[in-house]
């Protein structure tokens, strides 16, 4: 956000659910909260997505 005497004149390459996001309490909170938990590397959040679909039914839209 570029300000002038305080004031947002210009917000460069974000879209409104960026801006509104990012003045949220709630979404901070949120993020806070959730960068505490335990994390996931990418090799086993893959290895869970790939489990998931191989328990889907045959029938189960993907």
């Amino acid at each position: 956000m570029i300000s002038r005497k305080r004031k947002p004149v210009h917000v460069k390459e974000l879209d409104r659910e960026q801006i509104e996001l990012g003045a949220s309490d709630k979404f901070w909170k949120l993020i806070s909260k959730r960068r505490k938990q335990k994390t996931l590397s990418r090799e086993v959040l893959e290895r869970k997505i790939n489990r998931g679909k191989e328990l889907r039914s045959p029938h189960e839209p993907r």
